[in-house]
């Protein structure tokens, strides 16, 4: 509250200078009329408008602070004593409040009086405008259409027609409605000095207005200049009113004579823009998104960007998988450069989609076995049987054959053959011990799984304990920007073990350098291998939990979770450190603060960006790791310290929901906290508050509608038709049709009756299982006959509450139920997780064939028809929009034969 009323303050403060320097003695009344509403306007809009500012994803890798660090933070020490609950916040709050009341009851009595003036006089109509005639002797004035003159001069014509030609300009002009909103403002921030000076410039800008009409009518200036005189006033009884004031006399005199340039009026406005321009970047509120990948992109480039992820996944595959996914690429590829006309003709959009085909291609084709090479062919570049050259300033196309010397010599020579591992040193019988695949986007893979740094080095340590000479990392990397940068890290991670590193392309890899004596654990320790390296404060502690050490701060036992934390958060504080071992020959590692026992205000920024997205003190997170996220920041205080001073600020760019807030306060109850600050509540555990209570909107919603009452009554009559028939004709020995009732029509409108008010109730038919009249024959709802043809019904219902039922048709000859295939893997269970990635890469089958049909639900997007064994253009497209742990099922799946495939259920990761 304190930052919007100063950044209005502000806007309101600039926009009344540039008022009074450039445009007061202006005769543009009605742009300076508008000008000044304008000005209030803008002043309240422009600190709650938003600037979205699209920055990089937030790196979330913590800078580990070395062991011994004497830097002291800069804390503030909160208060022991209980908070009063007349502090100097709730002090002021009362203050604005009781003024807020006086004020709105001066509003309204003011009201009152104008009604009461009105309804006790005489009144007169003249045209549009109604004279109040007053038996008090007060001077002429309006309140809209109703213009107040004094009786007697009234009747006796005392009054000029100028004056009233000035009052009935406020009225016709509406100048009374800026009066009101004006005091509306006043009663929001009667504090505010700013708003009683814009009032009293609106209301002198109303009596320009008013003064320069009556001119225009040719009266003369000299003359209206001395019945002003007669007729001002310098009473305040005028509060709604407009009425010739005395005090704002001589600068009326002044404007009437005051002409402006064409130049100036120009300039002056012109010089508004800028000035809106400058206040609006400075005192908008700024949100800063993370850059999202377009979901809504051109088809080509779509297409470019999904076969790049794919390659991801295609190095999993291997064998007849891998055959089939270059084929059917390598089709598609053929189909595009075959078509007429050539690549050198066709366009620059068909010659950047050729090309990353082709280099997809070259890409699957690179990474096949010998054996699958030899059943498959060798793409052929697009350009082929021309050459690009570009000599003298211009590029053109010819074939290679007609090249002359000079064209060669501007081709690119041919790439060097590739460097054999036996032209460096290292020992082809040597058997790597591990085998580290990078891909184009820097993604890491060992044994075809996906990995991360901290894996590999988890592991290259557990090796470097049995450590050996002749043992050797293989990297092999899919050339990139992405890729080159993760190669370096894994470069020094595997030095950093003293493993030796064989790669394909080893010049881009300099000679480890000899390996430096260093020591950790206080060492040199017995046992240690050739080289231990000097970790970071984190990286000890990490290295001490692998040892089993226990871990203390100021005597007290924790946990090697809370000592990790320490060792994150505790950047700028000195702790030193202590490690021995005990009696069994444990570890026993103690930390120890410089000051102890001390109660510090520690705050954490918490950005609501919408209804599951957070970042939290620059991490982000979702509902489900909102927690988790949570219990990785001050891991080095306990739930009851925070609970004495961690302060939690909300903030967001939209408004936030009394059950977003109660999802914040639930969510924080184990971890602990002080406060919570939102923009519109704040809840402080010392005062025992809550959130605001949350509008219950469940009556509205179960409610159900006229239309659906009206189809539960329909087939509620015609199902208790039927039945009753079918037992009249079961008692007269007649064969007996009981209605068959298909289960979800069933769910469905015994949902409906249990939604339904009491009146909706008694207007509407009995539920037919309770009704009396069909329980008293035996009313019994029978199974359906004994299916001669497979009828399949699939039910799901996901997180969002959607229930996704598939019922298929029956088919007219009895059918055997197979179970799916995915990737050639059997689907046992009807449900499988999938990354995105993975999910693009399937490819459908049975133990018959190939899938030659399916349908494709994903939440919220509507039912596709593939015809294929695999996801289409528009499927991947549309999974985009897909959400992580959403659930989408593939139905209806065909395989030629005329068995019955189960469907599959497939949960995103991802």
């Amino acid at each position: 509250m304190e930052t919007y009323i100063f950044k209005f303050s502000v806007c309101l403060g600039i926009f009344w200078l540039v008022y009074v320097l450039f445009l007061e003695r202006q005769n543009r009344h009605h742009f300076k009329r508008f000008y000044l509403l304008g000005a209030l306007t803008l002043a309240l809009i422009i600190p709650k408008l938003t600037i979205t500012e699209y920055v990089e994803p937030i790196d979330t890798t913590y800078e580990t602070a070395p062991i011994f660090i004497n830097i002291d933070p800069d804390l503030i020490e909160i208060p022991t004593e209980e908070p009063s609950f007349f502090d100097l916040e709730t002090t002021l709050w009362f203050i604005y409040g009781f003024g807020v009341l006086l004020f709105t009851l001066r509003f309204v009595i003011n009201l009152f009086k104008m009604q009461h003036r009105i309804s006790k006089n005489e009144t007169v109509k003249n045209q549009s405008f109604i004279y109040v005639l007053l038996q008090e002797n007060l001077i002429p004035h309006s309140f809209f259409r109703y213009i107040f003159l004094n009786k007697i001069r009234y009747e006796s014509n005392h009054i000029p027609k100028e004056v009233l030609l000035h009052e009935e300009t406020h009225a016709k002009q509406l100048h009374s409605l800026d009066i009101i909103i004006l005091e509306v403002l006043q009663i929001v921030f009667w504090f505010h000095p700013l708003i009683y000076i814009l009032k009293h410039h609106v209301k002198l800008n109303h009596e320009f207005l008013a003064d320069q009409a009556v001119l225009r009518q040719g009266v003369n200036t000299k003359t209206y200049q001395n019945i002003l005189l007669q007729f001002s006033s310098n009473t305040q009884d005028y509060q709604f009113s407009s009425a010739i004031n005395y005090s704002s006399i001589k600068k009326r005199f002044t404007v009437m004579k005051t002409q402006t340039s064409k130049t100036r009026v120009w300039l002056s406005t012109l010089l508004v823009l800028p000035i809106i321009a400058i206040l609006f970047y400075s005192f908008a509120e700024k949100e800063y998104v993370e850059k999202e990948e377009s979901s809504t992109i051109e088809h080509v480039e779509h297409i470019k960007d999904e076969l790049k992820k794919a390659e991801e996944l295609q190095i999993h595959y291997v064998d007849q998988n891998a055959v089939e996914i270059y084929l059917k690429k390598y089709d598609t590829y053929e189909a595009l450069r075959t078509t007429e006309p050539h690549y050198i003709n066709k366009s620059k959009q068909q010659q950047e989609e050729l090309d990353d085909l082709f280099s997809d291609l070259g890409g699957l084709y690179y990474r096949m076995s010998k054996e699958n090479k030899a059943k498959v062919k060798r793409p052929i570049a697009s350009i082929s049987p021309y050459a690009k050259i570009t000599l003298n300033g211009e590029t053109y196309f010819k074939k290679q054959s007609e090249l002359t010397a000079e064209e060669r010599a501007t081709l690119p020579p041919p790439p060097p053959p590739p460097l054999s591992i036996q032209n460096t040193n290292y020992n082809l019988k040597e058997e790597p011990i591990m085998v580290i695949l990078i891909n184009r986007n820097g993604e890491l893979l060992v044994k075809n799984n996906y990995t991360s740094l901290e894996n590999i080095e988890s592991k290259l340590k557990t090796l470097s304990k049995s450590f050996d000479d002749s043992n050797s990392v293989f990297v092999r990397i899919d050339k990139s920007d992405a890729s080159e940068k993760t190669l370096k890290n894994v470069i020094a991670l595997v030095r950093k073990y003293d493993f030796k590193i064989i790669q394909a392309d080893a010049p881009l890899i300099a000679p480890p350098p000899p390996p430096v004596k260093q020591t950790s654990k206080g060492g040199p320790n017995a046992g240690d291998m050739q080289s231990v390296y000097n970790p970071s404060f984190l990286e000890y502690i990490i290295e001490m939990e692998n040892e089993d050490a226990t871990f203390y701060l100021d005597d007290e036992k924790i946990s090697a979770k809370e000592a990790k934390a320490i060792a994150t958060n505790n950047s700028g504080k000195r702790t030193n450190m202590t490690t021995q071992k005990d009696a069994d020959g444990n570890y026993l590692v103690k930390l120890s603060s410089a000051e102890k026992k001390k109660i510090y205000a520690r705050s954490i920024e918490l950005r609501v960006l919408n209804e599951n997205s957070y970042v939290i003190d620059g991490i982000k997170a979702t509902k489900e790791t909102f927690v988790d996220v949570f219990n990785q920041l001050h891991q080095d205080i306990t739930p009851e310290q925070r609970k004495n001073y961690m302060n939690i600020h909300v903030k967001s760019s939209k408004e936030i929901s009394n059950k977003e807030v109660w999802f914040i306060f639930n969510s924080l109850q184990d971890y602990g906290f002080y406060r919570i600050v939102a923009p519109n509540q704040e809840i402080n555990r010392a005062k025992g508050n809550t959130p605001f209570a949350i509008e219950s909107h469940v009556s509205i919603q179960d409610k159900p509608t006229a239309k659906e009452v009206a189809e539960y009554n329909d087939w509620a009559k015609q199902l208790k038709k039927e039945t009753l028939a079918a037992q009249e004709d079961e008692r007269n020995g007649k064969t007996a049709n009981y209605p068959i009732v298909k289960q979800k029509d069933l769910i469905k409108y015994v949902g409906i009756y249990k939604r339904m008010t009491s009146t909706q109730k008694e207007n509407s038919v009995e539920l037919p299982i309770a009704d009396d009249e069909l329980k008293t024959t035996g009313l019994k709802f029978p199974p359906p006959p004994p299916p001669t043809k497979l009828n399949q019904s699939f039910t799901n219902t996901n997180d969002k509450g959607e229930i996704i039922e598939v019922v298929e048709d029956p088919q007219p000859e009895k059918q055997e139920s197979i179970l799916p295939m995915v990737n050639a893997k059997t689907i046992k269970t009807g449900k499988i997780a999938l990354t995105r990635n993975e999910i693009k890469d399937i490819i459908l089958s049975t133990k018959n064939g190939k899938v030659t049909e399916f349908k494709f639900k994903i939440p919220g997007q509507p039912t596709q028809f593939i015809k294929s064994d695999m996801l289409d253009m528009d499927a991947i497209k549309h999974l985009e929009s897909a959400k992580k742990d959403d659930q989408l099922v593939l139905f209806a799946l065909k395989d030629g034969s005329n068995s019955e495939i189960a469907p599959i259920v497939i949960t995103v990761t991802d």
